[in-house]
């Protein structure tokens, strides 16, 4: 009789640490994933208050530099995670009020050199087309960089200011 009493109070062992186990793995379970949501929620938040907006951004073609070969152009983005700059750019010129994309004399690459803001949010490209587009005739132009929104994952075209070659 003692031994089938200390089997059922093995066997009764065996089962109260077999449930504990399976409460502690959904407990643990149920932990990781409020951890898990409160990650993605806080970086959701820290997303929506340190937003990248286009309002925070600006192209400015500085009036002193301008030539029908070269400008600079000045990059200001003042967003807390600013958007990431390189060197590539194309030209549009302004036909009967519509901004027509100039075509490139030679295939337009990317250029890899990253642009890094300074303490004024600002960083000065200088540009030289004419092994893209030559020298450019008299007209109103504007530059156009492509920058990508990691956040949104897309492309977005920024336009500097007008400019006059005469």
């Amino acid at each position: 009789m003692n031994r089938v009493l200390y089997i059922i109070i093995i066997i009764l062992c065996i089962v109260i640490v077999a449930i504990l186990c399976v409460l502690m793995h959904k407990v643990n379970n149920t932990s990781l994933e409020v951890d898990k949501f409160k990650m993605q929620q806080e970086s959701s938040d820290n997303y929506k208050q340190n937003n990248r907006t286009l309002e925070k951004v600006s192209l400015y073609v500085e009036e002193e530099t301008i030539s029908n070969t070269s400008i600079t152009l000045i990059i200001t983005d003042t967003n807390v995670i600013p958007y990431n700059w390189d060197g590539s750019y194309k030209l549009q010129k302004k036909s009967e009020n519509t901004w027509v994309y100039i075509e490139p004399l030679h295939d337009l690459t990317s250029e890899t050199l990253a642009y890094k803001l300074d303490e004024n949010y600002q960083c000065k490209q200088q540009i030289n087309w004419t092994y893209y587009y030559g020298e450019l005739n008299k007209g109103k132009y504007r530059i156009v960089k492509l920058i990508y929104d990691n956040y949104n994952n897309s492309y977005i075209d920024v336009y500097s200011n007008e400019f006059d070659i005469k």
